[in-house]
């Protein structure tokens, strides 16, 4: 007897093993990605529905060829000129949970404006939240690679990056000989702001 239940056990993990649907060729979701405070962020599946809570995080999705799954952006995103067309979120001074979770993204992209509350509201609502926070050029590359990472468009991402660094050389090259005068380069007036030092 017990080797007739043996083998009948046997036969079944057999025929369970044949049953199992092979993984996708080329499948990477689900995909957990670490974004710019070392936060694991894990995407369940190709994102259609994104919403973006930051004008660079917009411009990226729209520069990768993304911009038709961009089902909401924030208050102050206005370029390229489609934006303007779709349902805004909120803004630094608050975003709209209720008006994010509506269009049930699939991915939100947030900055370092974005508040830890808002982060952790959408995170219950089982929403992947990608935070990004860029302090130099470098810092931007590496967030267009995220995004691509993110939304299956690494290659996209790689190429524009690619693009990015050659203008950035062709500008370095021709101004290399000049003289660099001192800017100052004003972000806000009240309280008064600057970039760079």
């Amino acid at each position: 007897p017990s080797l007739l239940l043996l083998s009948l056990l046997v036969t079944l993990l057999v025929g369970c093993t044949r049953n199992v649907e092979p993984e996708e060729p080329g499948e990477i979701y689900p995909l957990t990605l670490v974004d710019s405070f070392d936060r694991e962020v894990t995407v369940e599946k190709e994102p259609e529905v994104i919403v973006s809570l930051a004008p660079s995080a917009t411009e990226i999705l729209f520069a990768l060829g993304l911009g038709d799954k961009v089902k909401g952006v924030s208050d102050v995103c206005n370029y390229p000129e489609q934006v303007l067309a779709i349902e805004k979120m909120g803004g630094y001074m608050g975003v709209d949970v209720e008006r994010v979770v509506s269009v049930q993204p699939d991915l939100v992209i947030a900055d370092s404006q974005t508040t830890k509350e808002v982060v952790e509201q959408l995170e219950g609502f089982g929403i992947a939240v990608l935070a990004l926070k860029a302090d130099d050029i470098e810092g931007m590359f590496s967030h267009i690679e995220l995004v691509g990472e993110a939304t299956n468009a690494k290659e996209e991402a790689e190429q524009l990056v690619q693009e990015l660094q050659d203008r950035l050389q062709v500008v370095a090259d021709k101004t290399k000989s000049l003289e660099r005068p001192a800017v100052f380069y004003e972000v806000w007036h009240e309280p008064l702001m600057s970039a760079g030092k």
